[in-house]
């Protein structure tokens, strides 16, 4: 089961990555997206089958506009399957295994924008969740890379910076 959360990174770049990583989704395989900048907008209320919702998935991306600040502990709780539900109510089965997080931001919009209380936030939530928390940083400017390869690593996932294009 994966999530996507693609922040105002709706660059070309980051579509890209996007539509690559939903084609090759396998077709038994559960996903969803979230797309933000100051709002926090999941595409679907939960986790949807590739299988019937993948062309519908690129279609999303494609129709992405982003842009705006960027609300990263928002789209980190959409991400985790938690948009508009208290962490301590969460489902698990709504929790993806694995959530790519693209983002050209630092956190300054929404409920949390102190990074060390989004690490802890995130620490706490996956102590029980167990998310595979990968991160792409899309761009150069404008980014707190300390922060997003700390979010990466303590989350057993990836980090990745794709720079700007000259």
């Amino acid at each position: 089961d994966i999530g996507v959360a693609m922040g105002q990174a709706g660059t070309d770049v980051a579509k890209g990555a996007a539509h690559a990583g939903l084609v090759k989704l396998d077709p038994r395989a559960r996903f969803n997206l979230v797309f933000f900048s100051a709002e926090v907008r999941p595409w679907r209320d939960g986790l949807v089958p590739a299988a019937t919702h993948q062309q519908a998935g690129v279609n999303a991306v494609d129709a992405a506009g982003i842009d705006g600040e960027t609300n990263i502990f928002g789209a980190l709780r959409a991400g985790f399957g938690l948009h508009g539900v208290p962490t301590l109510a969460a489902d698990l089965d709504r929790v993806p295994d694995t959530l790519f997080f693209l983002t050209d931001g630092t956190p300054t919009r929404g409920e949390i924008t102190d990074v060390e209380t989004i690490l802890s936030w995130v620490r706490d939530f996956n102590r029980f969740a167990k998310v595979e928390l990968n991160v792409i940083a899309m761009g150069s400017l404008g980014l707190d890379l300390p922060f997003l390869r700390r979010m990466a690593a303590e989350n057993t996932g990836f980090f990745v910076q794709v720079p700007d294009r000259k």
